[in-house]
């Protein structure tokens, strides 16, 4: 018998109380034998996953049934806390009536997909602090109602040290969104100069023959910049054996006799991530 306005009296009798538990078990028991997706509410986070509350009955939803995946089970106590009271779906996998148990899987949720605006800043919780800079999930910025969106904050693209000195994990952290890389990982950070890097526009100049621009000057190291679109980007064109096995000495005189604003034609081998990025020449000799 179901708990209605009209019957309410009858369960607010103690002694009925097994009656309208025997009816929530019935509910789940249903819902497990038919595999029905029922919302569940977070509640608290344990070692390896989660109390949550689902058709007036606790229940337990591990880390690894969870509707995204994380490599790292302190990612998972690192956004903890902004999971509670959020509602997600889930179906009955393990039911056992004495004692009470109950098991959700949450994998079978769907979110919907959303498209993250570019320059736009959006909030998200640090996962993990290493020398590089952070890892973080964008998902708490719409209270994970889109899932999970990681990416990387490189270090040297953070405007302000303090801001990664003071920074630990759990923190929440603004930063803006400057587009995917190759693979399809968010570009975050809050300096352009570094995060543009990242972007296919500028990958997709490694393995191609480009026009660079030397600036040689009396009082300054020897430079060289390629341009795309209208922007010059800093290069360096090292002479060693690693790119002339054979041709070395020759291609260290033919750089010496460079002069300043000409045009030369050289390969791009990569992209030098650093705190200071640039591309990484090989000079073309015909």
């Amino acid at each position: 018998m179901a708990k209605t306005k009209e019957n309410i009296e009858y369960y607010l009798d103690p002694k009925n109380d097994k009656d309208y538990l025997q009816d929530l078990l019935l509910n789940i028991k249903e819902a497990q034998a038919t595999s029905k997706q029922l919302n569940f509410k977070i509640l608290e986070s344990k070692n390896k996953g989660f109390v949550v509350k689902i058709g007036g009955l606790f229940a337990y939803v591990s880390y690894y049934h969870m509707p995204w995946r994380y490599n790292a089970i302190d990612y998972w106590k690192a956004i903890s806390g902004s999971l509670v009271n959020k509602v997600f779906k889930a179906k009955v996998y393990r039911f056992q009536e004495d004692p009470i148990s109950i098991r959700l899987d949450a994998k079978s949720h769907t979110f919907k997909e959303i498209e993250l605006k570019e320059l736009n800043t959006y909030r998200g919780i640090i996962l993990s602090k290493k020398k590089s800079g952070f890892l973080v999930d964008m998902g708490s910025h719409f209270n994970w109602k889109y899932g999970s969106f990681m990416g990387h904050i490189h270090k040297a693209s953070i405007g302000e040290p303090a801001k990664y000195e003071h920074a630990r994990v759990g923190n929440a952290i603004e930063t803006r969104f400057w587009g995917y890389t190759k693979e399809g990982r968010l570009i975050l950070g809050d300096d352009r100069d570094h995060t543009q890097w990242l972007t296919p526009e500028l990958q997709d100049l490694v393995g191609t023959i480009q026009q660079v621009k030397v600036i040689k000057r009396a009082d300054a190291p020897l430079t060289y910049f390629v341009s795309n679109k209208g922007q010059n980007y800093k290069a360096h064109l090292p002479i060693t054996k690693l790119y002339y096995p054979n041709t070395k000495t020759s291609v260290k005189k033919i750089v010496e006799q460079f002069k300043d604003g000409q045009s030369i034609s050289c390969l791009v081998v990569k992209i030098q991530r650093r705190a200071k990025n640039y591309f990484v020449l090989k000079l073309v000799v015909d």
